[in-house]
């Protein structure tokens, strides 16, 4: 392949010459040259998270007035973590009030030479973004970086003040940093395709571009705009995607370098999607800005019609609150860029996130203090507060029926809320952290309600939901993230049960968590979800309403109660090192772990992988396994010293034991059904069993169906009785 120049400018902006841009959202972008060794696949699922440090700046008028409401910039993190949190990339955000007080910078710092004078105001050490908007300047509204890779972005919302704050508050600023991270627009080098153009509109190119085409059609689909010398130049490597066949494309060589970007054309992205997240991908596209019927019609360089993932986060979608992810190929050049390049490498961080902010409007609250008290004193809306930052740094009491939405939430060490009896608090699309230390929890009373949803985002808890017996507990769409115990149901209080509802909702851990305690070390929090001392609870939803466990020394823990769980999804469960018990469930991290059960408990449609240890349950009760799907290193189904347990229709992968049920002299399991269960062992050794029975007392076992190696056993049994 032909060598692809790498220009090395000062500062770049590229423009995309698209006439359709007028009085609509614009992406511009500068590059500096396409190494396509940062996009190496080799290392995608084995690369490390990565943390950065990122400024906003609001550009104001030169007496100071004007610009984006700093009380707003919340907002903006929540919409940036919510795009690359999930990814493994994180921000440390400057909680400082950054302001360019410039009218020049108003009038010019979006235009091709303007973009290259924004150099003074840069911080060396982070990521910059300055944000211009409500002001009377005619010049469009979108966002623009400085180069791919670059440092830094500027967000333009539209003239006048009307919606001033609302119009950079979408998925541009995801779309732009991307850029940022190395990430081209996935119609690049569309435009070099001579079935979209006229006769003689493309010419010979005396140099083949790097995919092998001898065309030059009329622009390339970036022209890079120089600082250094002042003019556009254009990257004549660019080539137009294609699939070969059904399910290869020249995506390593074309287009945006990444195979798992389909091929598109950004007249294509932009008039196919509908404003309610579909597409029309049988509409006629034309190569024009107004859509003339007499213009070529739009497909690829085979002559195919285009099909683009057209909700990416690099897409041209018109409707940007439809972009909503990135692909793996995607993420994996991300974190190439972010590992190797040097200017990036600056901006990486090593802290924790900041707590002592001094934005504009930050809500502090120190000591034991009332929310009715707090709204009064900020003058605060009476039922919602909206986007404000809040500092809790001691413990808030709820006193009163109150929603919190898109607040970022610090909780300084071991601070804490507390729901009172009769209160509803409502977190819709808050971040709650803590800063480098656990707080305590959210504690809520019998006959109080807490309602979590909107994507939210809990961290850093000791045990960040604490419910009494009796309370009420309604969680969909959110994500617990490095909490010791993400909930927990506690048989304290008064009330027949509590009333639980999660759906949608993942618990999980990254890299970063650490928890030290009485002398150990722990790598991975405790549990997800804990129940202890409550009967029937219910923690199981739908297929399309499923609640994930990752990275966690166990999924769900319930001792001295009875549980039903459905419909959710384990994946990598291991302990951080086993301890001394006379019980092999307490030794062990498990999926579902059920502690000296009461009652029936039930754990069915589950799926569950790439963990040492799936269900078990121990010391009395019934457990019924129905039509989970289980993968583990060890044990599938654990039965230790249980009255009776019912395992059905499971298929269970394990290298140990595929279902085990063990007594001890004190206490016999009195019945055990184990029929139409698929099990295969996936290790040689000779103490591997399939089904494994130590009881004296009667079991039915049959219809089974078992795979071995060679050394297993199918099934073992040590009995007196059957």
């Amino acid at each position: 392949m032909k060598k692809i120049y790498k220009f090395i400018f000062v500062l770049n902006i590229v423009l995309i010459l698209s006439a359709d841009i007028g009085g609509q959202q614009f992406c511009s972008v500068s590059s500096s040259g396409v190494d396509l060794s940062y996009f190496d696949l080799s290392e995608q699922g084995n690369q490390p998270d990565y943390r950065l440090k990122l400024y906003f700046n609001i550009v104001r008028h030169d007496n100071g007035e004007g610009g984006y409401d700093p009380i707003r910039i919340p907002i903006l993190r929540s919409i940036i973590d919510d795009a690359f949190n999930p990814y493994g990339i994180y921000f440390n955000y400057v909680c400082e009030n950054n302001f360019v007080d410039s009218d020049e910078r108003i009038l010019n710092g979006t235009s091709e030479t303007g973009m290259c004078d924004w150099g003074q105001y840069l911080h060396d050490d982070g990521i910059d973004v300055f944000i211009i908007t409500g002001f009377n300047v005619n010049d469009g509204d979108g966002g623009i970086s400085n180069n791919i890779p670059g440092r830094f972005i500027v967000l333009r919302g539209p003239a006048g003040s009307v919606d001033k704050n609302t119009y950079v508050e979408n998925t541009t600023i995801v779309h732009e940093l991307g850029h940022i991270f190395g990430l081209l627009h996935m119609f690049h080098g569309c435009n070099q395709n001579p079935l979209i153009w006229g006769e003689g509109d493309c010419t010979d190119n005396p140099d083949s571009l790097a995919c092998g085409d001898s065309l030059l059609c009329p622009w390339s689909s970036q022209p890079y705009y120089s600082c250094e010398n002042m003019v556009y130049e254009l990257d004549s490597n660019e080539c137009a995607e294609y699939y070969i066949d059904e399910y290869d494309n020249n995506g390593a060589t074309a287009g945006d370098y990444i195979p798992d970007t389909p091929p598109s054309h950004y007249l294509i992205e932009r008039h196919r999607p509908n404003p309610d997240c579909t597409y029309d991908n049988n509409k006629d596209v034309y190569n024009s800005p107004d859509q003339k019927p007499t213009d070529s019609l739009i497909v690829d360089p085979k002559g195919n019609n285009y099909n683009p993932d057209y909700n990416n986060y690099m897409s041209y979608n018109p409707y940007k609150e439809c972009r909503d992810h990135f692909t793996p190929n995607q993420v994996t050049v991300m974190k190439n860029y972010l590992a190797d390049d040097p200017t990036l490498q600056q901006f990486e961080t090593s802290e924790t996130e900041v707590c002592d902010c001094t934005y504009d409007g930050v809500i502090n609250i120190e000591g034991t203090k009332y929310l009715s008290d707090i709204v009064s004193e900020y003058n605060l809306d009476q039922n919602v507060t909206l986007f404000r930052q809040v500092i809790i740094n001691g413990s808030l009491i709820v006193d009163m029926n109150y929603t919190f939405s898109g607040n970022i939430i610090n909780m300084l060490f071991n601070s804490s809320m507390k729901i009172e009896q009769g209160n509803t608090l409502n977190l819709d699309n808050v971040h709650i952290f803590g800063c480098g230390k656990f707080w305590d929890r959210i504690y809520i009373e019998s006959g109080a309600t807490i309602n979590i949803s909107g994507n939210s985002l809990i961290e850093d808890g000791r045990t960040a939901i604490f419910a009494q017996r009796g309370a009420n507990v309604n969680i969909d769409y959110t994500v617990f993230n490095n909490n010791d115990t993400g909930v927990r149901f506690d048989g304290t209080g008064v009330g027949q049960r509590t009333n639980i509802s999660i759906s949608n909702t993942t618990f999980k851990s990254d890299e970063s968590y650490t928890l030290i305690t009485e002398g150990s070390t722990f790598s991975r929090p405790y549990c997800g979800i804990n129940v202890r001392g409550q009967n029937r609870v219910y923690l199981r939803t739908d297929a399309s309403n499923k609640n994930y466990f990752q990275r966690l020394q166990n999924g769900i823990v319930a001792s001295h109660s009875s549980i039903r769980v459905a419909y959710s999804e384990f994946s990598d469960i291991h302990k951080d090192s086993d301890i001394e018990s006379p019980y092999l469930l307490s030794r062990y991290g498990y999926a579902v772990k059920i502690l000296s059960g009461n009652s029936i408990s039930s754990v069915n449609y589950n799926t569950i992988t790439d963990s040492d240890y799936g269900i078990g349950a121990n010391s009395g009760g019934y457990l019924i396994a129905f039509a989970n799907t289980i993968s583990v290193d060890r044990i599938g189904v654990l039965g230790e010293q249980l009255d009776k347990i019912r395992v059905k229709a499971n298929t269970i992968s394990a290298a140990e034991k595929g279902v085990f049920v063990v007594e001890s002299e004190n206490m016999h399991v009195y019945f055990s059904q184990i029929f139409d269960n698929y099990v295969t062992m996936t290790s040689n050794d000779e103490a591997a069993k399939a089904v494994d029975i130590q009881s004296t007392n009667n079991m039915d076992i049959f219809n089974n169906t078992i795979e071995i190696l060679n050394n297993e056993a199918g099934i073992m049994l040590n009995i007196a009785n059957n």
